[in-house]
């Protein structure tokens, strides 16, 4: 008596389970580098929005000051420095520490910087350019900001905030 057994040979469940296996480190290929592109692009908007988050922060106190000071403690106001009187008669200093923009405020009355704080990081380059000499008499105070994304390429910020004077 012979039967006719149904299955499949050797061969055949090898051959399928290559196929199958090749067919899944493609898909886990096109999903890692999907991830990684998305990583990617998620750090540069990061990155950029810093690059956002620094210059809406600096415009704003410089909108809401009293005016520029020449120098404050040992700070001078110069292209790398930005020092605001507010309204209250406190300093407030903007200034880059290595690639994190801070902000710190001298209270009315004291002789010392305080608060330390990080506004924004990944900042390349920050300058900031006056409308007149000595800058504490500028009236327009231009910001620029630059950073690095990813692909080693620059975005660069600009504005020009006017100001309204003591």
């Amino acid at each position: 008596m012979i039967t006719e057994q149904k299955g499949f040979t050797l061969l055949e469940v090898v051959l399928a389970s290559s196929l199958f296996l090749l067919l899944l480190f493609a898909l886990y290929g096109a999903l890692d580098l999907s991830l990684k592109s998305y990583s990617r692009l998620e750090q540069n908007v990061d990155r950029q929005q810093n690059l956002r988050i620094a210059l809406e922060a600096i415009s704003q106190d410089l909108r809401k000051s009293h005016g520029l000071l020449a120098k404050a403690s040992a700070v001078r106001i110069d292209q790398d420095n930005l020092l605001l009187e507010s309204r209250e008669g406190d300093v407030i200093w903007y200034y880059l520490n290595g690639n994190t923009l801070r902000w710190s405020i001298m209270l009315k009355g004291t002789k010392v910087f305080y608060a330390h704080n990080p506004v924004a990081s990944g900042i390349r380059e920050m300058k900031f350019f006056y409308n007149a000499v000595p800058f504490e008499n500028s009236d327009l105070v231009t910001i620029f900001l630059k950073g690095l994304n990813e692909a080693e390429g620059l975005w660069e910020y600009q504005t020009s905030i006017q100001l309204k004077l003591k």
